[in-house]
This record gives C-alpha cells, sequence and structure tokens, in this order.
C-alpha cells in the first residue's frame, strides 16, 4: 500500500496533521520568498497576515509558531538582525496575530458583518501591537533617542511612515488570504453540491 493510499485511509486527525504539516512548510516557503523579493518595501510584507490567518486555520498550536519563527529567522540570518531585545519585539510583534487569529475562529462566519468587523479590528489589532512593541523596544535599546518622554514621542513620531507601510500590507495580504481561502471553500462546496446532485 503506497504512503498516499495509507493518508487517504487515516483517520480524520491525521489527514488533518498532514495538511497543516503541509502548509507550515509552505508558509516557511512564502515568508522567506516575500521577505527577499520585498526587502525595498520596508515592513510591507506578509508575516503578519499569515500569522492572522494561521491562529484561524491551524488546530495544532505550536505548528503556526515555528513556521513563522523558522521562516523569519532564515531570512534574518541572510539580512542581518538587530540587538536582541529588539529582535525579540518584532517576533513577538509579529507573533501576536496568531492569537487574534484564535479569537477570530470563535466568531460565526454566517453573521458577515460581525465577522467582517472582527476581522478588521484583528489586521489592526496586529498593526498596532507590532507599532507600539518594536518603537517602545527601539526607543528603550537602540541608543538613538533619549529616555525621556519627548524622546519617546520622536521615536514613534519617525516611525510613522513605517506604520503606513505596515498597516498597507497587512491589509493587502490578509485580503489576499482570506479571501482566496474563503474562494476556495465556495468553490469546494459547490463542486461537492455538484458531485451529490450526479
Amino acid at each position: 500500500m503506497s504512503h498516499a493510499t495509507r493518508l487517504l485511509k487515516a483517520d480524520p486527525s491525521q489527514k488533518r496533521f498532514a495538511q497543516e504539516l503541509l502548509l507550515a512548510f509552505g508558509l516557511i516557503g512564502v515568508i522567506v520568498l516575500t521577505r527577499f523579493l520585498l526587502v525595498e518595501w520596508p515592513n510591507f510584507k506578509p508575516v503578519a497576515a499569515i500569522a492572522l490567518f494561521s491562529g484561524f486555520w491551524f488546530r495544532n498550536q505550536c505548528l503556526p509558531w515555528v513556521a513563522i519563527v523558522v521562516g523569519m529567522l532564515v531570512t534574518d540570518s541572510v539580512f542581518g538582525s538587530y540587538s536582541w531585545p529588539i529582535a525579540i519585539a518584532v517576533y513577538l510583534g509579529l507573533l501576536t496575530p496568531l492569537w487574534f487569529g484564535k479569537l477570530l475562529v470563535r466568531v460565526p462566519r454566517r453573521q458577515l458583518t460581525k465577522f467582517a468587523g472582527c476581522w478588521l479590528g484583528s489586521v489592526f489589532g496586529g498593526s498596532i501591537v507590532f507599532f507600539f512593541l518594536t518603537n517602545l523596544s527601539v526607543w528603550k535599546f537602540s541608543g538613538m533617542y533619549t529616555q525621556t518622554t519627548t524622546g519617546l514621542t520622536e521615536c514613534l513620531v519617525v516611525a510613522i511612515p513605517f506604520f503606513r507601510s505596515t498597516l498597507a500590507g497587512d491589509f493587502i495580504f490578509a485580503s489576499l488570504i482570506f479571501g482566496g481561502y474563503f474562494m476556495a471553500m465556495a468553490w469546494m462546496l459547490r463542486t461537492d453540491r455538484q458531485v451529490l446532485l450526479n
């Protein structure tokens, strides 16, 4: 019996884990590829959008965390990273949408207006958390700003253009990912109905 045949006959939980493992490897590839392709576009990356969708779709608690961290570590090993306190803030900021995605699962998808509102809030919330976590870390640990309210204000103001780029990337990539997912689900449902009718 071939591996593919055994997989088809496996119980649903095993098949689901195989799907999630395959997607996790795919996500690592997407993160690495897009960070290289969009290197000239600071903060305009799909990592936070991928994290949001991963929290929404994955049942396994570890795989999405591992996929995102590995994807980031691979590219940071090439680009060069930052001081470890700032790196921790960046990674935490990019992983936060996983938690928003877990909350999004609880929203009934049939209540389209409510789901859309929660989705928008999740995307915007992830961008806000990333902005404050990373810039508080830069203010505190980079040595570029005085450790005063004035220094913090200056740091946040300077970072506003980067926030616009972050927000645009998060909304665009999250729209593409979730839109593609729901379109695929609708297509599969239509196909199943047609099969049943036949």
